[in-house]
């Protein structure tokens, strides 16, 4: 859920993340599911990119404002683990033709009410890291991925929630370009609803929201194309365009001021 972000907090989740990264990279675990060729992604040991992106996105999900970032951006590749502070650590011990499965660590920055005025009134939702357990089909003609993460700490939305998307792509190599459509839904339980599309008794008195309560069911649906333009063997320009519609029971929510929303994402990006 995108809220207002303190810059220093999340230089902290980073530098955090970056830790973990590097602890794995050195533990005995990490030898073991090395041993076998097919965990690597590539015959370099290390592949790192890095940039800048420009973002815009709603200030969190069902609000009717958006903001904009300019944000550094960099992508780490050691073998079978990857990092990214979007996507945080993830980890494949399984990886063929058809097949990958893995595990990751992410970060919910949950919901505070003090971003926001539309906010005023409610809990704030603390945030947490997600473990993740990731499963992929893949053929050369798509892939479907299901990911299902949940509140490590039980501290920030205590719940749990499943994404599954329908990804395929086309390179255009005269020009240069690969264009990547993807769809997906993502299903929660009541406990992650309710935290943050939900109204309980306190809360209806202290933001005068009438008070509603959702059961375990689908958040959303999203579709997305990005294109990826190489200027040359190392420079590339990324755009990605992401359509989020929130539906259901999550759509009526009185905290949603808006139900669909766009985001951009525009990134220059070099390969090392």
């Amino acid at each position: 859920m995108i809220v207002h972000l303190n810059y220093v907090f999340i230089k902290k989740l980073i530098f955090f993340q970056l830790c973990f990264f590097f602890f794995l990279l050195t533990s005995p675990l990490h030898s073991e599911l090395l041993k076998n060729d097919k965990f690597s992604f590539s015959n370099k040991l290390l592949n790192v990119n890095v940039g800048l992106s420009t973002v815009s996105a709603p200030k969190y999900e069902g609000s009717s404002k958006s903001v904009s970032r300019i944000m550094p951006f960099f992508n780490l590749k050691y073998k079978n683990i990857t990092f990214n502070p979007v996507m945080g650590l993830n980890i494949n011990f399984l990886d063929n033709e058809d097949w990958l499965l893995g595990y990751g660590l992410g970060f919910n920055f949950g919901k505070d009410p003090e971003s926001d005025v539309n906010l005023k009134g409610l809990k704030k939702v603390n945030s947490t890291f997600e473990p993740k357990l990731k499963a992929k089909y893949k053929n050369k003609y798509y892939s479907i991925t299901s990911e299902i993460s949940y509140d490590l700490l039980k501290r920030g939305h205590k719940g749990a929630y499943l994404k599954t998307s329908f990804n395929t792509g086309f390179p255009l190599i005269k020009l240069k370009t690969f264009i990547i459509p993807s769809f997906s839904f993502t299903y929660a339980d009541k406990t992650y609803l309710n935290n943050f599309f939900g109204v309980d008794v306190g809360e209806n008195l202290s933001s005068g929201y009438s008070k509603y309560n959702l059961k375990s069911g689908i958040k959303n649906i999203s579709a997305s194309l990005m294109v990826i333009y190489n200027l040359n063997d190392r420079i590339s320009i990324n755009s990605n365009l992401i359509y989020k519609k929130l539906v259901g029971q999550v759509a009526n929510s009185p905290l949603v001021s808006k139900s669909d929303s766009l985001s951009t994402i525009f990134s220059i990006v070099y390969k090392y």
